[in-house]
């Protein structure tokens, strides 16, 4: 008996180490990882703000890690039937439209046509493409008078049917990202996890100057070092992230940390009035998403005050003082990310300091960079203590 079992541990030594280096050899071979994702799809974008049926656009969309294939989801929605001509990954020059090289076709099926009724979703063929870290652009044109878009910081680019060729364009599609793609895998040998920064449009960006990579996400991979993914929306709130956001963030790809920063959009619509209003859908996000195994960091609310509607009543700071306390306190979050902290005015808590504010609800670009330097700051320290 004592025979058989050390040969029975003996084989379930060998096969766990046949496994462990299968799976070393696979991580050194590549992996899929999520890129990009597009979150908070709000309309139909009519063709004729743009420069006519079949105007080409040209979105910019970095690429945090080198790869060798793509693949891209695209969707259809909000009763926007939509018809794709074509839809290619191109290498940026700059930050400001102009680009270089050669022009990689993405393909459904083989074709570079698709249309979609609404709430259509798919995915393309996976693509041969030399993906290098630094400023694609994503290039597409379409056939339908309308296409989806999104709310964004970013400036994109647009110019005349058949106009794919050139370097640079005349056109913009200001505040807006046009165009049927929602995320963006690329098959990678990069092992760097991937960050997920979950929120409303702070963490989006908004007041932070276009197409300048000055978002706190955006600067927050810079300092890490680790791919960073922004599902920021405009106007979202989290009687709809309990929902949907654990499923969104559980499909992406490389994933292994989520910022979780919102809040302030449901106290300024008055349908967070208290306390426990917050903490009953919080709370179980946060469950859920450690749940998946996932390092969850949750952010304390950004002073408000001097945007109108939290000056006119004071009973919305106080909860926003309440919401914090519990942040700190009871979320159940790895480590807390003290936005507040960073960003107050010793002079006047309420508020942010002026040269961290764009608009005193939301940061400048020099306040992005403090939000940034933070949240490095804490999961760094998060990591080193796991060691």
């Amino acid at each position: 008996m004592r025979n058989l079992s050390r040969k029975l541990i003996l084989f379930a030594m060998v096969s766990l180490f046949c496994i462990l280096t299968l799976s070393a050899q696979e991580a050194n071979e590549g992996q899929w990882k999520t890129a990009f994702v597009k979150r908070g799809f709000c309309g139909a974008y009519k063709d004729v703000w743009l420069k006519g049926p079949g105007s080409v656009i040209r979105s910019r969309t970095p690429m945090q890690f080198d790869g060798t294939k793509v693949k891209i989801e695209v969707s259809g929605c909000h009763q926007t039937d939509v018809q794709l001509e074509h839809i290619f990954l191109v290498r940026g020059t700059d930050d400001k439209g102009k680009v270089t090289g050669s022009r990689y076709p993405i393909l459904f099926g083989g074709k570079p046509e698709v249309s979609f009724t609404t709430g259509t979703q798919a995915w393309s063929d996976e693509m041969e493409i030399p993906i290098k870290r630094g400023t694609w652009y994503v290039q597409d044109s379409y056939l339908s008078s309308q296409m989806p878009y999104a709310y964004d910081v970013d400036i994109g680019f647009c110019e005349a049917k058949g106009a794919d060729d050139k370097e640079s364009f005349s056109g913009e599609t200001k505040g807006s990202r046009v165009g049927i793609l929602s995320r963006i895998d690329v098959f990678t040998t990069d092992n760097r996890p991937s960050i997920v920064c979950y929120g409303d449009s702070i963490t989006h960006g908004y007041g932070s100057t276009p197409n300048s990579g000055q978002r706190y996400p955006d600067q927050l991979a810079k300092i890490l070092d680790r791919p960073v993914l922004n599902l920021g929306v405009n106007g979202d709130m989290v009687q709809w992230a309990v929902g949907g956001g654990p499923g969104v963030i559980g499909s992406l790809k490389g994933v292994d940390t989520v910022v979780f920063l919102m809040g302030i959009n449901d106290i300024v619509s008055g349908s967070t009035k208290q306390l426990s209003d917050y903490t009953s859908k919080v709370g179980p996000l946060v469950e859920n998403l450690k749940k998946q195994k996932l390092k969850v960091f949750v952010g304390t609310l950004l002073p408000a005050g001097g945007h109108k509607k939290f000056d006119d009543n004071p009973d919305m700071e106080k909860l926003r003082q309440d919401i914090n306390n519990w942040i700190r306190k009871s979320s159940g979050a790895d480590k807390v990310i003290d936005f507040d902290m960073a960003l107050f005015d010793p002079a006047s808590p309420a508020k942010m300091k002026n040269e961290y504010q764009s608009d005193w609800l939301h940061p400048s670009d020099k306040g992005y960079a403090k939000m940034a330097e933070l949240a490095a700051k804490v999961i760094s320290g998060a990591s080193e203590n796991k060691k």
